[in-house]
């Protein structure tokens, strides 16, 4: 999904909640759960794709250290007014203008309790995934990145979801990489095959690990991550293939 896209408004409809069908508010209302699974020690979530703060919320009420990453600069100021508005220390609670190839320059930490979190397939809507996913390696933090499943079912649900969003001839395309929606609008995002984003993850030397959650999420994480997630999912253990699993 390009700068453009949101930079003008178009993309704020995809987080405009009287838009959701019911599947993706129950993914929206599942993040949070994976969220509250998280072992303790979490001293920062740092939110990649953050908007405006879309978890800022959460942090706040847990007590937990903020940080906000987004490439369109008004996310960022509309965030910052948002930590004045409430109060909130600058020490503790902040936006940065920063895409994820560059995160390994913040100095973050996960000695000091940073955890990196892609919301709602924001991970899918970065237009670089070679740098993304080297930028994670670099900065050798825990992370969670929150995606669709590549099944059909998921992919009828996401594209009821972008027509809902009222975005113009939506197009879907299926292949080894995974199943992405593109729109004349600007519209670009994708959801990744598990085989697919493993094995990109591996040759950078980042383990990750599969965890399906609500009726059609599908989330990665590191590996120490992934046992509180799957139990707050209900799987005692993984479900998810990593060959190619999307369905025509």
């Amino acid at each position: 999904m390009t700068h453009d896209f949101y930079a003008g408004g178009a993309g704020d409809r995809l987080v405009d909640p009287d838009l959701y069908p019911p599947r993706i508010h129950e993914l929206v209302g599942e993040e949070a759960a994976l969220l509250d699974a998280l072992p303790p020690g979490l001293g920062r979530l740092v939110e990649v794709g953050s908007m405006e703060g879309l978890h800022l919320d959460w942090a706040v009420a847990r007590r937990t250290g903020y940080l906000g990453l987004d490439i369109v600069e008004r996310y960022v100021r509309a965030g910052r007014r948002r930590i004045a508005d409430l109060g909130l220390p600058p020490a503790r609670y902040g936006f940065r203008l920063c895409g994820a190839e560059h995160i390994a320059r913040l100095g973050l930490s996960s000695e000091g309790g940073d955890l990196a979190f892609f919301p709602f397939n924001s991970f899918g809507n970065i237009t670089d995934l070679a740098g993304a996913v080297n930028g994670l390696a670099a900065a050798r933090l825990p992370f969670v990145i929150s995606s669709y499943q590549v099944s059909a079912e998921a992919t009828r649900h996401r594209e009821e979801y972008y027509r809902a969003c009222r975005y113009r001839d939506v197009a879907v395309e299926r292949d080894d990489r995974g199943v992405r929606f593109t729109s004349p609008d600007g519209l670009d995002t994708i959801a990744y095959d598990p085989g697919f984003l493993v094995e990109v993850f591996a040759a950078r030397g980042v383990e990750v690990r599969p965890v399906e959650f609500a009726e059609i999420g599908l989330a990665y994480c590191t590996p120490g991550l992934a046992e509180p997630l799957r139990a707050a999912a209900g799987l005692p253990e993984s479900t998810v293939r990593t060959g190619p699993s999307h369905e025509a």
